[in-house]
């Protein structure tokens, strides 16, 4: 075989045949190709190029004759470009365009980078060129394959989030599990939903992911984005939060989006997504939130509803129980009050008997005004109309004045206090939280044996910025399965069938109430013939910037 012979031009001749082949011949038959096409030698300089490499890399095909072809993708990619090309060269095979191809990112002659599919093929080095290259910008391909795949993502996303909306569980379960799916979804970091209780034309408790819900907060601030977008009755981006606002301040958060929650053209509540990230929500993603928001917004209604049901029905189960169990509670002390009575009206006492009865129509007429008192605070707890006096107060200090109340009534046990100075004051109002700590005494009274003791320990937990209050007993304890449900209103729990303990069973749902109402919270530990441990928290009392605006508030 004849060298091939090059001259300036590039052409290569030889006599190893009947037909001559030239550079001109390739060029000639890869114009006619739909997409770029270069052929280069084993130094990866190019010896030809066909005329579609105008329209995908921006030169004219005479321009790139003799340039490398690692002068037409990024930087980044060229220092390892020529060992793949010898690992190629060693073991050459095809790559054809529609079988195995390789994906890599070129670069146009602006500089600007384009996604692009190579094929490589590999020819006899005699013609002057040993490998054939096919280039093809496949940008849009790729975005409509990401868009598609996106699509896929997201409509996988909203039967998720339909699953979880239609499980068994209670409502704010599901609801959390339908925002952590669209956390993901959206690669944002909180959510919440807000449902608008028109009945009670007021908000309802924020169900927001990280995070517990409270519910008695006093709702949106009215320039939150999920107020406008309640207001507005459209989806509200605001990519660059203020600093103080509530997000901002107390989440860390720098962008959210708003949507309503529709219910054809009745708003039920607001659903907020937001990010730490700024501009994080672009006109796309919320265009794809707004789509979930209207699927989610029935579902919310078929929920909520369905979860009231559940509710009145449990609600109902109780407030029997409660006529019940009340009736008898107010019967006692009212014939109490009317036997003794009726004994000072009709028959002659002596002066030790009158003042005999007279202590015990107060003692019962007490019990009497305690049992309506517990009623009202329920009413006004489920009305959310629960008053509340708030003021700096030293919790210690509140221990000590309820203590001293109650020794007099305590008398069967002795009441031991562990107060260490405490440096921090908490924010709360001063009459509740002397009513949840009377009513964790009288629970520890009623419920252990006379003779042994009642602690209350006071502490600061400067981790979690928290002070707590302790009510330990010896009592005969609270079995495991009902440790949740004694905070239930109209629970009750019995000593046995002979010794029952007389109360209505709200104490404890009034005091966990009351410690929501002061964003605290109260655990409990027991053990069957051991005794019970109530644990209450309530935060550390805010700055003074922050104290001023629950003021104003």
């Amino acid at each position: 075989m004849a060298q091939p012979n090059n001259d300036e031009h590039g052409r290569t001749g030889g006599s190893t045949g009947p037909v001559e082949l030239t550079v001109d011949h390739f060029q000639a038959t890869f114009d006619l190709a739909p997409d770029a096409t270069f052929g280069i030698d084993r130094t990866g300089a190019i010896r030809f190029a066909n005329k579609q490499v105008a329209g995908v890399f921006g030169y004219e095909s005479e321009d790139l004759i003799g340039r490398r072809i690692e002068d037409l993708m990024p930087e980044r990619f060229r220092s390892r470009h020529h060992e793949h090309m010898s690992r190629f060269y060693d073991r050459p095979y095809d790559r054809p365009m529609g079988g195995v191809s390789i994906n890599l990112v070129a670069l146009h002659k602006d500089g600007t980078e384009f996604a692009a599919e190579i094929s490589l093929t590999s020819v006899d080095e005699s013609m002057g060129f040993l490998v054939i290259v096919v280039v093809r910008d496949v940008t849009e391909r790729k975005l409509l394959e990401q868009y598609l795949a996106d699509q896929v993502g997201r409509l996988d996303a909203m039967v998720r989030v339909g699953e979880a909306m239609a499980k068994p569980g209670t409502f704010e379960m599901n609801v959390r599990e339908a925002l952590n799916v669209l956390i993901e979804l959206s690669s944002a970091d909180w959510a919440v939903v807000r449902i608008f209780d028109e009945a009670k034309n007021r908000w309802a408790a924020a169900i927001q992911v990280p995070g517990d819900s409270n519910p008695y907060d006093i709702g949106p601030r009215e320039d939150s984005v999920l107020r406008r977008a309640w207001n507005l009755r459209r989806t509200v981006i605001n990519n660059s939060l203020d600093q103080n606002s509530r997000l901002a301040k107390h989440f860390g958060l720098h962008a959210a989006i708003a949507i309503p929650l529709m219910v054809g053209d009745r708003p039920l509540g607001v659903m907020t997504i937001a990010s730490r990230e700024a501009d994080h929500f672009t006109a796309e993603l919320g265009g794809y939130l707004r789509v979930v928001a209207r699927t989610m917004g029935p579902m919310i209604e078929s929920a909520v509803l369905r979860e009231r049901i559940e509710i009145e029905r449990a609600m109902t189960s109780r407030a029997d129980n409660f006529i019940s169990t009340a009736s008898h509670e107010l019967r006692t002390p009212l014939t109490a009050l009317v036997g003794f009575s009726e004994l000072l009206i009709t028959r002659t006492v002596d002066e030790e008997s009158k003042l005999q009865f007279s202590k015990m129509m107060n003692e019962e007429s007490r019990r009497l005004a305690r049992i309506v008192d517990d009623m009202l605070d329920v009413s006004r707890i489920q009305s959310g109309r629960l008053p509340m006096v708030r003021e700096a107060l030293d919790l210690g200090e509140t221990v000590d004045s309820v203590i001293a109340n109650l020794k007099a009534l305590v008398s069967e046990h002795q009441i031991v206090v562990e107060k260490p100075i405490v440096p921090h004051l908490v924010w709360g109002d001063r009459d509740r939280l002397q009513q949840v700590l009377w009513n964790l005494v009288e629970n520890a009274n009623k419920y252990s044996g006379a003779g042994t003791p009642i602690r209350v320990t006071v502490a600061a937990d400067e981790s979690r910025q928290v002070v707590t209050v302790s009510v330990t007993d010896e009592g005969q304890g609270i079995p495991e399965e009902k440790l949740e449900s004694v905070f239930e209103p109209f629970t009750r729990l019995e000593r046995d069938v002979k010794d029952r303990v007389r109360g209505t069973g709200l104490g404890l749902h009034i005091v966990r109430s009351i410690l929501d109402a002061h964003e605290g919270k109260i655990d409990v530990e027991s053990v069957l013939g051991e005794g019970s441990t109530f644990v209450f928290e309530v935060p550390f009392m805010a700055d003074e910037e922050q104290l001023y605006q629950k003021e104003v508030a």
